[in-house]
């Protein structure tokens, strides 16, 4: 289990809208399973949902090409593979 205490684990407040997760806090190959729990502090009732996600490793190898290998911006059109 994470705890996402600010600031060791997580870069935003736990209040806000978004989640942003610290580098090197989530293990590569790993599934995590994250839940966010609601509670209407009027009527105590709560829910929540939940939503499995695997964390990929880094890229280990691989090439990247670009052609034509010169141009202006404007022309040719260039393609990547």
């Amino acid at each position: 289990m994470l705890d996402f205490s600010y600031p060791e684990t997580i870069s935003t407040e736990r209040t806000n809208a978004n989640l942003v997760v610290r580098k090197n806090v989530l293990a590569p190959g790993q599934t995590f399973l994250l839940r966010l729990t609601a509670l209407n502090t009027v009527s105590g009732l709560f829910g929540y949902s939940e939503i499995s996600f695997f964390v990929n490793g880094a890229p280990s190898s691989g090439t990247f090409d670009v052609t034509p290998s010169a141009g202006a911006y404007t022309r040719p059109l260039f393609s990547s593979t």
